[in-house]
């Protein structure tokens, strides 16, 4: 069985006077999104995808959601931000 402190996270340092080494838990309560989004505005287009990851799959929702709006003939062009 855990301990009780086990449930909100791990124990963690932080910065304090030297010598001393106090411990504090970890808050987990919070949970973050990511925004995948483009827009178009000369066309008045735009597409996005929210999710709870960022990884290759999450990237590809978002291309198929360009695609659907981008006209037969027309191409997309990407500028992507501090992505890794």
């Amino acid at each position: 069985m855990k301990p009780a402190w086990a449930k909100m996270g791990l124990l963690r340092h932080l910065w304090a006077r030297k010598g001393a080494r106090p411990r504090v838990k970890r808050d987990y309560r919070f949970k973050s999104c990511v925004l995948f989004s483009s827009a178009c505005p000369e066309y008045h287009l735009s597409a996005a995808h929210i999710t709870d990851q960022s990884n290759t799959d999450e990237m590809n929702e978002l291309l198929v959601a360009i695609s659907a709006e981008v006209q037969e003939g027309f191409h997309a062009v990407f500028i992507l931000n501090r992505a890794t």
